[in-house]
C-alpha cells in the first residue's frame, strides 16, 4: 500500500426477500457486483458507490451496472479531481442514454447513484436520488446527502403545501437520476475535508435506510471492528424489519499509519466548520464557513488577549490600590493621648477612588450579561 491511508471495504448487494431480480449495483472501483459480500482492502485515492435501478422498469440493473462501470473508468491520478468526476457522471447519463436509444420498452431506464471519493487532497461526495451516504466519526453518525424529491424539499423548507401529510405520501418519488434526456438536473457533487483515522462511511440504497430511523442506524454502525460481519447483519436487520426492495450497503473504513494523528487534528480542526449539518431528521444544520467568520474569530482573539492583558494590569492595579489604601487607613489607636499619624486625606480619598473603578472594570469584565450586550 503505497497511500497516505488505507480503506477496508466490504460491499454487500442482494435481491431481498420480495423481488424477483436485483436492480442494485455495488462498486469498490475496481469491479461492479450485482449479488453476494465482497471485501479488501485498497490504498487511497479510492471511489466506492452504490446505483439502485429503478424498480420496476425494465433495465433499471443495466442503467444501474452501466453507471458504476462508466465511473470506474476514471484513472487513479483523475480520481480527486472534482472537475473530471463531474464529467464522468455526465458520461454514465450519456452511456444509458446511448443503451435506450429509441426503444420504448426501456425509455425509463435509470437509476440513482450515490458514492465518496476518499484520497490525501480530501473527500468528494456525489449523488443523484435517494440512495444516501453516511459518516461515522467517533461514536456520531451523520447523513451526508439530501434525498432528490418533492417529499425532502418539502421537509427541507424550500416547498410549502396546504396538506404536508397527503404531500409526503403522494412525493416519495425522486426528481433526480442518471439515464434521463432533458428536464433532469445533474448529480450533485461536493467537497469535503479528507478523511479522518477511524471514519466509517456507509453508501446503502433506500431498502437499507427506509426501515431504519437515524438514531438506529447509528446504534447499529457502533460496533464496526468486523466490516464483513457489520454487512451482513445490517442485510438481516432490514429483512427482519421488513424491507421490500433490493439491499445494498457498502462499508468503508479508513485506516492511517501510526504517527498521522497531528494530520487527524489538522483535519479535525477544519472539519468542524465543513458545512455539512445533516444528521438524519434529528441534528440541526451547521453554517457554512464564511471568510466573515473566519475574520471574526481571529478579531475575537486579539480581543481575548487585549481583555487577558486588561485584567493582568487591573488586577495588579486593584491589588497595589486596596493595598496603598489599608495601609493609608489602618492608623492604630494607643489611647486618648497618644499622638496618632493622619494621612493625607486628599492621597486616601485618590487612592480609594481608583481602585473602586478598576472594581468596576473587572466586574464589568466579567459580568456575562454586559458581555453579550444584554441591558
Amino acid at each position: 500500500m503505497s497511500g497516505t491511508f488505507d480503506v477496508k471495504i466490504a460491499a454487500l448487494t442482494d435481491t431481498g426477500s420480495v423481488r424477483e431480480k436485483n436492480d442494485d449495483r455495488v462498486t469498490d472501483g475496481t469491479n461492479t457486483y450485482g449479488e453476494g459480500l465482497h471485501s479488501c482492502v485498497k490504498s487511497e485515492p479510492v471511489m466506492l458507490a452504490v446505483c439502485d435501478g429503478v424498480g420496476g422498469y425494465l433495465g433499471g440493473n443495466v442503467a444501474a451496472e452501466t453507471a458504476l462501470n462508466t465511473l470506474s473508468r476514471i484513472s487513479p491520478e483523475e480520481l480527486e479531481n472534482i472537475s473530471t468526476l463531474a464529467g464522468q457522471l455526465k458520461a454514465a447519463n450519456e452511456e444509458i442514454l446511448k443503451i435506450k436509444g429509441d426503444d420504448t420498452e426501456s425509455n425509463r431506464m435509470l437509476t440513482t447513484v450515490a458514492g465518496v471519493v476518499l484520497g490525501e487532497k480530501g473527500t468528494l461526495i456525489f449523488h443523484a436520488g435517494d440512495s444516501r451516504v453516511y459518516r461515522l466519526r467517533g461514536s456520531i453518525l451523520r447523513q451526508l446527502t439530501l434525498d432528490h424529491s418533492p417529499a425532502q424539499e418539502y421537509l427541507s423548507g424550500s416547498a410549502e403545501v396546504e396538506d404536508p401529510e397527503g404531500f409526503l405520501a403522494a412525493n416519495s418519488r425522486i426528481s433526480r437520476f442518471l439515464g434521463k434526456k432533458a428536464g433532469c438536473e445533474p448529480p450533485e457533487v461536493e467537497e469535503l475535508p479528507k478523511p479522518m483515522d477511524g471514519d466509517l462511511y456507509l453508501i446503502c440504497s433506500d431498502g437499507l435506510w427506509s426501515v431504519f430511523r437515524s438514531f438506529e442506524l447509528e446504534e447499529e454502525l457502533q460496533d464496526h471492528e468486523d466490516l464483513d460481519a457489520l454487512a451482513q447483519r445490517l442485510f438481516d436487520e432490514a429483512i427482519r424489519r421488513g424491507s421490500d426492495d433490493n439491499v445494498s450497503i457498502c462499508l468503508i473504513k479508513v485506516i492511517y499509519p501510526e504517527g498521522a494523528s497531528a494530520k487527524e487534528l489538522e483535519n479535525k480542526e477544519e472539519e468542524e466548520d465543513d458545512g455539512w449539518g445533516w444528521s438524519g431528521e434529528d441534528e440541526e444544520d451547521e453554517e457554512p464557513r464564511t471568510e466573515e467568520k473566519e475574520e471574526t474569530a481571529s478579531d475575537q482573539t486579539e480581543a481575548d488577549g487585549s481583555q487577558d492583558e486588561i485584567r493582568t494590569e487591573d488586577g495588579a492595579a486593584a491589588e497595589k490600590a486596596f493595598q496603598e489604601s489599608e495601609n493609608a487607613g489602618s492608623g492604630e489607636m494607643t489611647g486618648e493621648d497618644e499622638e496618632t499619624e493622619t494621612p493625607d486625606e486628599a492621597a486616601l480619598q485618590e487612592e480609594q477612588r481608583r481602585a473602586a473603578e478598576v472594581q468596576r472594570r473587572l466586574r464589568e469584565m466579567h459580568d456575562p450579561e454586559e458581555e453579550n450586550g444584554i441591558q
